[in-house]
């Protein structure tokens, strides 16, 4: 069953402490996201990478946080309260301006991963002038479904698809300047299928059949931890 999810995507500015930065994000900035996403939220994760693949630079992507609700109302009200609140620190001393959207995530392969699997995360955007609907069902259909049934079998555990249905604009308002399409999140067991999946994507997307229509993906590696 899909399930909507409010996300943000954000890097951490330049000299700014990374550890220091964690504590305060799973502290005082977790609360402050939950004072403005309750009631409706139903689960919310934070993830911090530990890993990049490629060029995907620190300033692209430090943090993932993820919110999940029972219906695309729920997800817009808190949505729009997250929209219209003023930006604590976190925000303005600390992260890059961070890429909010609300997408319709499906699980592929549906397992409950345990505590010490790996996580994967891929996001990418699409070519000018490409269908958005065909792009979609190539990627879920021709590309992601083989790859994780055959080709990664049985290394992916867990995969799930999550295409952007609405976009919001960065704390403190101004204008929603990004361009993600969707992204995909696998776990493993081990680093070594997490980096093989990795390879697998970035070549899909540069040599591929993904090639025609998605930008090369940034793919990071991320510690989740579960604050609701």
């Amino acid at each position: 069953m899909p399930e909507f999810k409010f996300n943000a995507i954000f890097g951490l500015q330049p000299g700014i402490d990374p550890d220091e930065t964690y504590r305060e994000w799973r502290g005082d900035h977790a609360e402050y996201a939950k004072n403005f996403t309750l009631p409706e939220v139903r689960r919310y994760n934070i993830n911090r990478v530990i890993h990049r693949f490629g060029d995907t630079s620190i300033e692209d992507i430090w943090g993932v946080a993820e919110f999940w609700f029972d219906d695309m109302a729920s997800a817009q009200r808190a949505a729009e309260r997250l929209r219209d609140a003023k930006p604590d620190e976190f925000h303005t001393k600390r992260i890059t301006p961070a890429k909010r959207f609300i997408s319709q995530e499906e699980e592929i392969v549906d397992s409950e991963p345990t505590g010490d699997m790996i996580k994967l995360v891929s996001v990418f955007s699409l070519r000018p002038g490409v269908d958005a609907d065909e792009a979609y069902k190539i990627w879920r259909e021709k590309y992601i479904f083989p790859l994780v049934k055959d080709a990664m079998t049985p290394g992916a555990k867990r995969c799930a698809l999550n295409r952007v249905i609405h976009k919001y604009p960065p704390a403190g308002g101004g204008v929603a300047r990004f361009d993600f399409f969707a992204y995909v999140i696998f776990w493993f067991d081990d680093m070594a299928s997490t980096s093989r999946a990795a390879g697998l994507l970035r070549n899909a997307h540069q040599n591929g059949p993904l090639a025609q229509f998605a930008t090369v993906p940034q793919t990071a590696v991320v510690a989740e931890e579960n604050i609701l």
